[in-house]
């Protein structure tokens, strides 16, 4: 049995910014893969309970919530530092997320 495609975004830095504000083109992003129907793992090093809080927080629905050190079987991964969760692991610099944000994301 073929398992869904997963896909984790790290909170700080990925999906929220560092004032807590949300990435809206990382929510995209989110949104478009679970429209395709892949399984979501929010994850964090602060733990399960803060993912989850932000996942809650940003009205993301049905979602995985782990701590960073419990994701597996991952096919993407997004995150603001560079990190070997996944099979294709993306990095998105805060830089490019803080020059869109005061272009008027």
């Amino acid at each position: 049995m073929n398992r869904p495609f997963r896909v984790a975004f790290d909170v700080d830095g990925c999906l929220i910014d560092y004032n807590d504000k949300p990435v809206n083109f990382i929510l995209t992003t989110l949104r478009m893969y679970q429209k395709a129907g892949a399984e979501i793992i929010i994850w964090s090093g602060g733990g399960a309970e803060y993912a989850k809080r932000w996942a809650e927080r940003l009205k993301l629905g049905k979602v995985r919530c782990a701590f960073k050190g419990d994701i597996d079987n991952v096919d993407i991964a997004y995150d603001d530092e560079e990190v070997k969760l996944a099979r294709l692991n993306l990095r998105v610099p805060f830089k490019i997320i803080a020059d869109i944000k005061t272009k008027g994301d």
